[in-house]
């Protein structure tokens, strides 16, 4: 546990965290939900935010200590999935290096892959364990616990979208589970709590409209997101799955006929891990926590009562932990970009030395980051929300542009922008020159542009941060 909080501890940021914060900011300013989008100029669609609420909790966090504070947010998540992992193995029979062994690989495959960063995927492993919990409890003919389900999903339909694939989980449990129970009664009662489950995910500030946003954009076919691309594109998570599908085969070879429903899970999310590797951790967790306990050498069900000392021992571990990395707070309170994933922050003080306003055409990676420091004054023509926002023929028209592809001036001349902020790599930076566009502030990462010749541009002050928020 110790380690796994000092991981989560070491927060990096990404390209949504500066939106997310700034989202989250606005809804606690107002307490409402925009119904027109401030932030873009080229936003063609209705906004539906389906983690308004996952915002709304960091901001809150944000607000109260920084990015200290989500920090710790993020390594409560952390904590709390396994906890809650740890309990359900022991209820199923685990003990001693088993559970040890478990609880290990729980964290390493399925809690912190989602939680390098802290975003609204976060939350979801969180819930998806919860959910996992709630399943094997239920199999433990503890039938009331069905009714936690709908409230569940009515929390987890407000924080992300990934209760669509645990809605299918829950789905193909129930449908196998009831088709297994010899009472009509308890059959009934578990198909009326997955059918309250599934309505309380209308229970949202956007009802239905939420349903066919998500089902509308949740696809397998996403190929300009890495984390949307099938294993194939992205060989080096084969490892992660591979030794996941290892496990469920070794558990098959002891499985019974009750075992079933855990098996049909299993196989959904092995085959939509494949073609989508953001869900790999998603199905580790599955296997880990519904087959794992077939791997034990007893799987007898025990009562497993609380361990006082145990825990209050952990939770000191946990506390020092926390106090021994918020008092390096330049470490554990500089949130620094992870990867490729960098932003030119002297482009962006020069931008705000100079109070740009208006409209700029960015590149997405960049645009949440000119919103939180910028908006909405000054307006993005692409950022992280993508499909919430943005039309797929407006997302096929920047990548388009983007890449310098026939009709690329035309696009940028339709725009009427501004600024243009490109990184350099891009091949369109290089042609953006001869379209009648002045560069008036360049680095060695990114160029600056804007119509016509200006003497007054203001140099930027020398950048003093690189964590974030920067600037």
């Amino acid at each position: 546990m110790g380690i796994a909080t000092a991981f989560a501890l070491q927060l990096s940021s990404d390209p949504d965290l500066w939106g997310h914060l700034r989202y989250g900011q606005d809804w606690l300013s107002t307490f409402t939900l925009p119904s027109s989008d401030v932030y873009s100029f080229t936003g063609d669609r209705p906004w539906i935010n389906h983690e308004w609420l996952t915002e709304a909790l960091f901001a809150s966090a944000y607000r109260a200590g920084g990015t200290i504070a989500l920090a710790i947010l993020n390594a409560a998540i952390v904590l709390a999935a396994l906890v809650i992992a740890r309990w359900s193995a022991r209820r199923a029979g685990m003990a001693g290096w088993r559970l040890e062994a478990l609880t290990a690989i729980v964290f390493a495959f399925g809690v912190a892959p989602l939680t390098q960063t802290l975003r609204p995927q976060a939350i979801s492993s969180l819930l998806f364990v919860a959910l996992l919990a709630l399943v094997r409890e239920v199999d433990r003919d503890r039938h009331r616990v069905v009714f936690a389900l709908p409230f569940l999903f009515l929390a987890w339909a407000n924080l992300h979208g990934a209760w669509v694939m645990a809605g299918g989980v829950l789905a193909i449990w129930t449908f196998v589970r009831a088709a297994q129970m010899p009472s009509s009664r308890a059959r009934l009662a578990l198909l009326g709590a997955g059918a309250a489950s599934a309505a309380a995910t209308l229970v949202n500030p956007y009802g239905i409209e939420l349903w066919r946003f998500l089902f509308e954009t949740v696809r397998f076919e996403r190929r300009d997101i890495v984390e949307w691309g099938s294993l194939t594109t992205t060989p080096i998570m084969f490892l992660p799955w591979t030794a996941t599908v290892a496990v469920a085969l070794v558990a098959l070879t002891r499985s019974r006929r009750q075992h079933l429903p855990y098996f049909a899970v299993c196989l959904f999310l092995s085959v939509a891990s494949f073609r989508v590797i953001r869900l790999v951790p998603f199905f580790s967790l599955s296997v880990f926590l519904l087959l794992g306990p077939l791997l034990a050498r007893d799987t007898a069900p025990v009562r497993a009562p609380i361990d006082v000392r145990g825990w209050a021992g952990a939770l000191i571990i946990w506390m020092i932990c926390v106090a021994s990395s918020t008092m390096g707070a330049g470490r554990v309170g500089c949130l620094q970009t992870r990867g490729s994933f960098v932003i030119d922050e002297a482009a962006a003080s020069f931008l705000r030395e100079n109070n740009a306003t208006g409209r700029l055409v960015v590149w997405f990676d960049w645009g949440e980051y000119v919103s939180w420091h910028f908006g909405p004054a000054l307006k993005v023509s692409m950022d992280g929300r993508r499909e919430t926002v943005y039309s797929a023929a407006m997302l096929q028209a920047h990548n388009a542009f983007f890449r310098d592809q026939p009709g690329a001036r035309e696009f940028l001349e339709r725009l009427s922008p501004d600024y243009v902020w490109l990184p350099r790599s891009l091949p369109v930076s290089a042609r953006i020159a001869d379209w009648g566009w002045m560069p008036i502030f360049e680095t060695g990462t990114s160029t600056v542009w804007a119509r016509g010749h200006h003497s007054a541009w203001r140099p930027p002050p020398p950048v003093t941060s690189s964590c974030f928020p920067a600037g």
